[in-house]
């Protein structure tokens, strides 16, 4: 489970930040956030990597997915 950075933010990071005062309502709420401001996000990329290669798009996401 901790090789994997998906897991890590989906795990370990709610715990951590539960663990250290925070609220699950505060917790929730930024993962919410999160995820709405990754909608645009995802769009922009798709739409920019429609006209350039595609083989940096695919790079990108898989440097994006390791940094998490």
């Amino acid at each position: 489970m901790l090789i994997s950075p998906t897991l890590i933010a989906w795990v370990v990071l709610p715990y951590y930040l539960l663990a250290t005062g925070y609220e699950v309502l505060q917790v929730g709420a930024l993962f919410t956030l999160m995820t709405v401001l990754g909608i645009p996000l995802q769009l922009l990329l798709g739409k920019v990597f429609t006209v350039r290669d595609l083989r940096l798009g695919l790079a990108a996401v898989d440097a994006m997915e390791r940094a998490c």
